[in-house]
């Protein structure tokens, strides 16, 4: 409430100034004050409140973006991110034809700003569109139009990874593997799913052990669960309970260090599944782990 707050004074303070400063200058900050407010309302969980305000962002950097030439990136940059953002309300919301029409639009942009030189974090953020795009595609139910997004994520954020190491280029690559896993055991391939699947835990097995992030964690839970249910397609329900068991580890960890309603949901989901599977293994499960 007090960030909201305070940026809805700002956002007066700034219409105000209309006549004082700069029209552009005046624009991108009404559209980045409007943008930061409904992030505000999307941390609450008021999606609605959130669509209105990144849907009021949006016009007002679609009209800046209208009369800038196409080489004035850094307007089309915060256009992208526009689009990005009010693509997440309506795909939280469940309306994700809209969703995906924004990512797209997004996307465009993005490629376009990518191919500029010298374009700081273009790359992650072109990855990002990718990674949406096709994580909208696969829960319409278009699997092989998704496949095709997240390799492209994938051949963008590799050599960045090679090049720069960095966390969120590696944090991206294994989350690009790991859908890439979903998507190939959604078309039946589940042996290039595990292939693709255990890439991303390798990745983020070593972030995890750099750091001990709770984001690390996390992600690698993810991955415990996705091995999981590939295991489970393939009726391999003691494989399937290893890595079920893993990820409510990884959990209990997360939930002991934050107490956080996300934390205890996904631990509770994981002794769900230990317990499903225990039951239809008949509580066998002699596979070790080495670490």
């Amino acid at each position: 409430e007090r960030a909201l707050d305070a940026y809805e004074m700002s956002l007066s303070i700034v219409n105000s100034l209309k006549s004082e400063v700069g029209r552009a200058t005046t624009l991108s900050n009404l559209s980045a004050i409007l943008g930061k407010m409904g992030d505000v309302h999307r941390y609450l969980f008021d999606l609605e409140g959130a669509l209105a305000l990144h849907a009021r962002a949006l016009s007002i950097a679609e009209y800046r973006a209208s009369g800038m030439p196409a080489r004035n990136w850094p307007v089309y940059q915060k256009l992208a991110l526009s689009l990005t953002k009010l693509g997440n309300d309506y795909h939280d919301l469940g309306h994700n034809d809209e969703a995906l029409s924004l990512y797209k639009r997004a996307l465009e942009i993005r490629e376009d700003v990518a191919s500029q030189p010298n374009r700081s974090g273009a790359d992650i953020d072109l990855f990002c569109s990718l990674y949406k795009a096709a994580t909208t595609l696969r829960i319409l139910n278009r699997p092989h139009e998704a496949i095709t997004m997240i390799e492209r994520a994938i051949e963008v954020i590799e050599p960045v990874t090679r090049e720069t190491k960095s966390v969120m280029s590696r944090r991206c690559l294994g989350i690009g593997f790991g859908e890439l896993g979903v998507l190939l055991r959604a078309t039946g391939n589940t042996e290039d799913a595990l292939l693709a699947q255990n890439q991303s835990v390798a990745i983020h097995q070593e972030l995890a052990e750099e750091s001990g992030s709770i984001t690390s964690l996390h992600d690698l839970s993810v991955d415990y669960r996705r091995i999981a249910d590939t295991y489970g397609q393939l009726d391999d329900l003691e494989y399937a309970l290893a890595y079920y068991t893993k990820a409510l580890e990884v959990d209990e960890t997360i939930a002991n260090n934050t107490g956080n309603a996300e934390a205890l949901r996904d631990l509770v989901s994981s002794l769900d599944r230990v317990g499903n599977f225990r039951e239809q293994s008949g509580g066998l499960c002699d596979i070790t782990f080495d670490g």
